[in-house]
């Protein structure tokens, strides 16, 4: 679960379970891919919004499309796979 307030001066953000500092900089490199961010670049528009609010489809189908681009078929299997992709073990909990 996270909730992130960014802003041209600064970002903010709580995670749980807690932020990985590893992972920092390859979220900042992506970040900008992000729709709610590529959205206020591109508007300004400082409203708060949803990811959804942002996907024309409901997003257990958009889901499914990036599983199956990841060749997976659950959130813990994506998730193990971005892990991976940046070359990091997931924590143990």
């Amino acid at each position: 679960m996270a909730y992130n307030e960014i802003t041209p001066q600064d970002s903010f953000a709580i995670t749980i379970p807690e932020f990985d500092p590893r992972l920092l900089p390859r979220f900042s490199k992506l970040i900008y891919e992000n729709p709610l961010i590529e959205r206020y670049e591109r508007t300004r528009d400082g409203r708060p919004y949803r990811i959804s609010d942002l996907i024309d489809q409901p997003v257990e189908k958009h889901l499914q499309h990036v599983y199956a681009k990841l060749g997976v078929h659950t959130l813990p299997q994506a998730t193990a796979t971005a892990w991976a992709a940046v070359g990091l073990q997931p924590p143990t909990t």
